[in-house]
């Protein structure tokens, strides 16, 4: 009776199973595992938990085993798989679970747990749903597990083991610590707060990485590192063409050719896109998917047509917008100004309520308050981005009458204001990405790419960040995968959201 049990179940029902064809790796079998003449609730319960009757564990009070249970996708929905940052697949669940743990700490409970589990899935499969059961407010493991250390200890690569001196190090921190290749550190001797040489990271794996630096480094000396510019990984996709036809296949074959100069497109059977060429009737109608099954791009032709130079603009003008928001919504919370940060949102209105999962739930037209709290000791701006449940983005704050100068917080202030929720936004997940930074920035001018002004000679590393994932300078930059890095120092982020629900008609 004493103790937790937690239970993760990323199987291919725990939840559903991936599909077995199309864009993504199957997790089994594509028939939902379900009893009986269950009934999937799609539209989900409108209330603050659900009843006994429809939990796989009831409230805890009533069995000996005390379990807490965290499953990839309601019981209706498909289990899509992430990728790692090597691009592989991988268990959403199962990475998501290890990326929550290298971000909590003893004493935190099992619903902070699961809200990063959440976020972390929904981040690459918005419309997946996350489930969790059991006695949320119980710390994880009774608090007793081990938080990995803050500290980057650096040890020196034997690359030669006659030398006493090495440009090659290794730190105690990988993948499941948001450490991604080209991310740099300050290098300094144990003991000493001067950094004696600077270091880049250009191999990772999950738990350690690898990185160079112009110094040599003496391998009696103990040293540590501290990261002080973060990259979030490359702007790239991959693509899957499945075609069917005579035509089929020659269309395939200019869209390969297409897709060449682009250095962060990239054709594989288990991508994060689909582009399906189907020949029926004399005509030929070609579909850009998501992974969430989302329809990004549709033209149709006659069979003997090919594609026109504007097709060929608008296909890559969707992949690069697919690109950007997945690249946007995936950046994970953290840099040294999102930690005394604090986003809130607070229904106006009874109609709007916490669903089963714990997630805030509104309907068109709906309004709430967010409010946006600076615990730090320092003024501090904020700008945010609005991710929609259709991939379409737009800067909220700030607003179009305003200047970003008056989103500033004062040391332990707090900004309240009324958003509304657009009557003709789809239902899904919304995100907010919350920007937070030391000098104004105003993002409108990276997002509205048609009144662009000129980019200012000194930017912010976050402007460059955002800025990269255009790809629409014009020349060879626009055909490349590289992201600027961000300085950890110079600017935070923070990630808040809510479910999109619309009334049955």
């Amino acid at each position: 009776p004493n103790g937790t049990l937690l239970v993760l179940i990323d199987a291919c029902h725990s939840g559903t199973a991936s599909r077995a064809v199309d864009a993504s790796v199957s997790r089994g079998t594509p028939i939902p595992f379900t009893f009986g003449k269950y009934q999937p609730n799609t539209q989900l319960q409108m209330n603050s938990g659900a009843g006994d009757e429809e939990s796989f564990i009831g409230d805890g009070t009533d069995t000996l085993s005390n379990m807490v249970v965290i499953s990839a996708s309601a019981a209706h929905q498909q289990n899509f798989q992430l990728w790692d940052d090597k691009g592989a697949d991988v268990g959403s669940l199962s990475f998501a679970f290890a990326k929550a743990m290298a971000d909590v700490k003893p004493g935190d409970d099992y619903e902070l747990l699961f809200e990063k589990i959440k976020a972390r899935i929904q981040a690459g499969i918005p419309t997946q749903i996350p489930m969790i059961e059991g006695n949320l407010t119980q710390q994880i493991f009774e608090g007793k597990f081990n938080k990995p250390s803050d500290d980057i200890v650096l040890t020196i690569a034997k690359t030669d083991k006659q030398a006493k001196e090495d440009s090659v190090f290794v730190i105690n921190k990988g993948a499941l610590d948001n450490i991604s290749k080209g991310s740099t550190c300050k290098i300094f001797v144990a003991g000493s707060k001067e950094p004696i040489a600077e270091g880049t990271i250009v191999t990772v794996g999950s738990f350690q990485s690898a990185g160079v630096t112009k110094k040599l480094l003496k391998k009696e000396v103990a040293y540590r590192a501290v990261m002080d510019q973060i990259s979030f990984g490359d702007f790239s996709t991959s693509v899957a063409v499945n075609e069917k036809g005579t035509n089929s296949h020659q269309l395939k074959s200019q869209v390969a050719s297409l897709f060449q100069p682009y250095q962060f497109i990239s054709l594989k059977n288990n991508a994060d896109l689909m582009l399906n060429i189907n020949e029926q009737n004399a005509k030929v109608r070609m579909e850009l998917f998501d992974r969430g099954d989302s329809t990004r791009w549709v033209k149709e032709l006659s069979a003997s047509d090919t594609l026109s130079a504007a097709d060929k603009e608008e296909l890559i003008a969707s992949i690069k917008n697919s690109t950007r928001v997945k690249y946007l919504r995936s950046l994970p919370d953290g840099g040294d100004l999102s930690k005394n940060l604090i986003a809130q949102l607070i229904p106006q209105h009874i109609s709007s309520t916490v669903n089963p999962n714990g997630e805030m739930e509104f309907k068109p037209g709906d309004t709430f308050t967010m409010n946006v709290t600076n615990d730090s000791k320092e003024n501090l701006f904020f700008s945010i981005v609005d991710i929609m449940p259709n991939n379409e983005m737009q800067v909220l704050i700030p607003t179009p009458k305003r200047e970003p100068g008056d989103y500033e917080l004062g040391p332990k202030e707090t900004r309240s204001f009324t958003i509304g929720v657009d009557a003709n936004t789809p239902s899904g997940r919304e995100v907010y990405k919350v920007f937070i930074t030391r000098e104004a920035i105003d993002l409108r001018k990276l997002f509205d790419r048609k009144n662009k002004a000129a980019h200012r000679a000194i930017s912010m590393s976050l402007e460059d960040m955002i800025n990269d994932t255009f790809k629409d300078s014009g020349d060879a930059a626009a055909t490349r995968s590289v992201v600027s890095n961000v300085k950890l120092d110079e600017a935070g982020i923070l990630t808040v959201g809510f479910i999109v629900k619309k009334q049955n008609p």
